[in-house]
């Protein structure tokens, strides 16, 4: 959206407030006026994992994505499932599987017979052994040791770590920093 910095103030402080729902009502019901732009491309709302997802799974699908850095170091019998995308510096170790609609960020590491689907790994993020990571957001830094599970849907932030054995249920959302011990 595009807004002049008065409208921002009408916007009430920590309060949930949806533009669709109750600012765009309130403008129309003060006769202030406002405009939107059609849009012949593709559009979604990334404001919800799915979405993200989603956006994610289109734009690799549309662009046909099978990239590896040079700089990554692939083992021979990791399963690279188009399509993705792996950045630089990335190690995906023997048995692996990434993708498909796979993004993983600079200086990863995909451990042992680890899988990554569809999903998004940031930078500086370390997967353990024998881990699965389905249709999920981990942000930069995270440390997720050996056995571990994210489930659908489930993000979790910059910084945290995620010890062996646990499973992180379909649909959480994990803060930043946050620690959360084995057989959690």
């Amino acid at each position: 959206y595009v807004l002049d910095h008065e409208i921002l103030d009408t916007i009430p402080k920590n309060k949930q407030y949806d533009f669709s729902l109750d600012l765009f009502p309130k403008l129309m019901s003060k006769k202030i006026l406002f405009s939107g732009l059609v849009v012949k491309d593709y559009w979604i709302d990334v404001g919800r994992v799915q979405n993200y997802l989603l956006a994610n799974e289109w734009l690799l699908k549309n662009r046909s994505a099978k990239v590896v850095e040079s700089s990554s170091t692939i083992s021979g019998n990791a399963k690279l499932v188009p399509p993705y995308i792996i950045g630089k510096n990335v190690m995906v170790k023997p048995g692996a599987q990434i993708g498909p609609y796979s993004v993983i960020g600079d200086s990863c590491v995909v451990g042992v017979n680890s899988k990554v689907q569809n999903s998004i790994l940031y930078h500086h993020t370390l997967i353990g052994d024998d881990s699965t990571v389905t249709q999920s957001i981990v942000s930069d830094k995270c440390t997720l040791h050996n056995g571990v599970k994210v489930l659908d849907g489930t993000i979790i932030g910059s910084g945290c770590t995620v010890e062996n054995g646990v499973s992180v249920l379909a649909g959480s959302k994990v803060g930043p920093f946050v620690k959360i011990p084995a057989g959690t």
